[in-house]
């Protein structure tokens, strides 16, 4: 065992039991082999059948919907996806044993399906079948900073397809339907290929078509059950899920996309913190779908009153009105709406907490730079708690576009990705941005085990039985965790034997998750810190400082009397989690990490105990803003549009663009030449900002003279995040560095998004 953990370089828990953690690809794959091998499966063979076999054979959990169906994947390099991921952990409670790093270098905008595949999709499910967590898995959810487009032109192969199925998709798309793609089948492409689509009418076909049904049926009540979503339910064009066979399917969103056209890491953490706070909460808003005369509202508008008179059956407003965008009108608790653009400020309207937003349009989903039509992240801006749209053109299809059902699901207590995927049939264009587990209408059992209370110490065999107050149907059962790992479940009434000494000592969260009696299965949950002392073992943590600002370095000493090795939880970027003895100090640097709230733990092995990891009792870090940056640049001064290089001996040119063309070898800089670029820009607002940063040679950046970056050397292929902090006026940069025969470098900065830096934006002095 102590040889696993070293070769690891990683602790995490399965049951009490300490294994391999996988927290980056390359450890992932190491941990799959292990469990292959142990398993009696030839590594050779541990491919898609084996995750497969991981995620969906392991123990099965009856109710999803919860932080503990969660599965959090952030991008190690980037300080936006820490960031984000750190707060919505926060929010939602999601365990630390369902975060998932994964060292992204390449593009946060696009990247080809055989990259998927191998970098993030395989590496995140063989990490959560190592770590015991596969099974509860129903939600792959992704932080800022990965790819939002996907090119699948290798697995359509030679394939003539026609324009309607260009072989390009989503991120959460491909998610959704990941055993086609980790077989590689391009079937993904199909405009039925999600099974957990719930046809919304009485006697409606699964849309293989994908054409809306027609003004007859669509005038038919919507009688068609919504449900509830898990991993292990088999789906079919049939109303109910099946108990064996069937299609397969995961639930995704992106929390946010802070690059191109996207948000401001703040607006991200905004609109997740409304989202939480609108759980339950039953709200009194109206949900407004749009019609005119547009295509783009003719494709599913013929739904629109079916479904408005549906949702006002439930208690819930909902109206149909005409024209662009809700005129006015301080209650939009959703809106569906079918347009190229839109001014939501001009509209005079306000966005309520939980909102679901979405307007079908060709390029709602393309985040890019420049792109054309409003796009959703426009939505996420004002308060919507999920938004989505095509990454590409999808030729008003309705299928792959959320049927107007979608807020019909929502208000009978769905979560916002089970409402948003039991609407759309063929979801492999559609991007998905927000809060997954958004429920303002469910009906949220109120928990209690009145045998424990937070900071108890346990020994031995506690009985417990929890209680439920139900706000709708009855509590059915209910679920046990222990650090966020399903240990037990047992019907209402009936009483949990809770076995401490088969857990080691230390700290543990227990949960008890209370299910409804209900084809949606809302969720309640009670959580309770608890210590373990049944052999007098412990580990201690302490942060100095435990604030500091983001930058600087965070002393962190463990220490654990007879430990064989101690470690650091989760594991973190950079950070080597294990060290051999009962102490260590390590010595954190706070710049390859995000902004917030960190939750720390240590954990230690005993010699004559490998098995199982004693926990500290968790210690808060938390990471805050520097000082703002002052505006240095003069607004009096002559400027013209571009950037200034200047090279050799009086060599300069105005770079329009810094992007990822070789511009400094156009511009005529020889390979070993020293040179600096030049510019300014205007920061409306103090805030924060983003930069992104690729080079394939020696750079430093000033900032108002300020140094904020430098590289000895670079990778043409990996892109580098830094957060700045500036307050509001013209900002003055400088980049300085040596030409390679690469020559690519480029630079990226924004506040709400980013942009190439040159003439569109940037001024430099004559």
């Amino acid at each position: 065992m102590f040889t696993l953990l070293s070769e690891t370089l990683a602790l995490t828990f399965r049951h009490g039991e300490a294994i391999g953690r996988a927290c980056h690809a390359s450890l992932a794959l190491v941990a799959l082999r292990v469990m292959a091998a142990q398993c009696g499966v030839p590594v050779r063979r541990a491919g898609a059948a084996w995750f497969a076999a991981c995620l969906l054979l392991a123990m099965r959990l009856e109710a999803g919907g919860g932080p503990e169906n969660v599965a959090l994947v952030i991008n190690a390099r980037s300080w936006a996806s820490q960031t984000v991921a750190w707060h919505f952990a926060q929010l939602r409670h999601i365990p630390a044993s369902h975060w998932v790093y994964v060292d992204w270098p390449a593009s946060n905008e696009q990247t080809d399906v055989a990259r998927l595949r191998r970098d993030i999709l395989q590496p995140v499910l063989a990490t959560l079948a190592a770590r015991g967590v596969g099974g509860q898995i129903d939600y792959v959810v992704y932080s800022a900073d990965f790819p939002w487009l996907v090119d699948c032109s290798l697995d359509a192969g030679g394939l003539q397809l026609p324009p309607q199925h260009a072989p390009a998709a989503s991120l959460t798309g491909l998610t959704v339907l990941w055993p086609l793609v980790n077989a590689g089948r391009i079937d993904y492409l199909r405009l039925d290929a999600n099974r957990y689509y719930r046809p919304p009418f009485a006697g409606a076909a699964h849309p293989a078509a994908g054409e809306m049904e027609d003004d007859a049926v669509a005038g038919l009540p919507p009688l068609t059950a919504t449900h509830g979503f898990r991993n292990w339910y088999g789906w079919g064009p049939e109303p109910r899920p099946r108990e064996a066979g069937g299609s397969f399917h995961l639930l995704s969103t992106m929390l946010g996309v802070v690059s191109g056209r996207g948000n401001s890491v703040q607006e991200v953490l905004s609109y997740l913190s409304r989202s939480a706070a609108a759980d339950g909460t039953h709200p009194q808003g109206t949900i407004y779908f749009v019609r005119n005369a547009d295509v783009r509202s003719r494709t599913r508008d013929a739904a629109f009153a079916a479904v408005a008179q549906a949702i006002e059956a439930h208690g819930v407003r909902a109206a149909v009105i005409e024209g662009v965008a809700p005129q006015a009108k301080a209650d939009v608790q959703g809106v569906q709406m079918g347009i190229a653009d839109f001014d939501w400020p001009a509209s005079g309207s306000q966005i309520l907490p939980g909102a679901i937003c979405d307007h079908l349009t060709s390029f709602g989903g393309v985040l890019s730079e420049g792109a054309g039509q409003t796009p959703l992240t426009e939505f996420l801006r004002h308060g919507a708690a999920g938004a989505c749209g095509t990454v590409v053109e999808p030729f008003a299809i309705a299928a792959k576009f959320p049927h107007p059902a979608m807020h019909l699901h929502y208000v009978r207590g769905c979560t916002l990705a089970e409402a948003v995927y039991q609407s759309v049939a063929g979801p492999y264009q559609l991007l998905v941005v927000g809060d997954p587990l958004c429920r303002p209408w469910a009906r949220i059992p109120q928990v209690d085990v009145p045998e424990l209370r937070p900071g108890d110490v346990v020994r031995g065999t506690v009985a417990l039985c929890p209680q439920a107050a139900a706000h709708g149907p009855s509590v059915d059962r209910f679920v046990w965790f222990v650090d966020g790992i399903q240990v037990g479940e047992h019907a209402a009434g009936e009483t949990f034997s809770l076995q401490s000494e088969s857990l080691p000592d230390g700290y543990h969260e227990l949960r008890v998750v209370a299910i409804e009696d209900s084809d949606i299965e809302s969720q309640g949950r009670w959580l309770c810190p608890v210590t373990i002392a049944n052999h007098g073992r412990a580990v201690q943590l302490e942060l100095e400082p435990p604030q500091c600002a983001w930058g600087e370095i965070v002393t962190i000493r463990l220490r654990a009397a007879g430990a064989a090795y101690v470690g650091l939880l989760p594991t973190l970027p950079g950070v080597a989690p294990l060290a051999k003895g009962p102490e260590a100090v390590l010595r954190l640097n706070t710049r390859g990490l995000g902004l917030g709230l960190l939750t720390l733990q240590a954990a230690a092995a005993f010699e004559d105990d490998p098995n199982r990891l004693v926990r500290s009792a968790p210690a808060q870090l938390e990471i805050r803003p520097p000082p703002l940056i002052a505006a240095a640049a003069s607004n009096d001064a002559a400027l013209k549009p571009g950037l200034l290089l200047k090279w050799g001996s009086g060599s300069q040119a105005v770079v329009e663009r810094a992007d990822a063309r070789a511009w400094l070898a156009e511009c005529g800089v020889p390979p070993g030449t020293p040179f600096v670029l030049q510019g300014e820009f205007q920061a409306d607002d103090d805030g924060w900002w983003q930069l992104q940063l690729r080079h394939s040679a020696d750079v430093a950046l000033e900032i108002d003279a300020q140094r904020v970056y430098e590289s000895q050397g670079g990778d043409a292929d990996a892109y580098h995040y830094l957060p700045l902090f500036l307050a509001a006026g013209r900002h003055r940069f400088q980049l300085t560095g040596q030409a390679d025969e690469i020559a690519r470098l480029e630079l990226r900065l924004g506040a709400a998004g980013l942009r190439v830096a040159g003439s569109a934006w940037c001024q430099h002095e004559e």
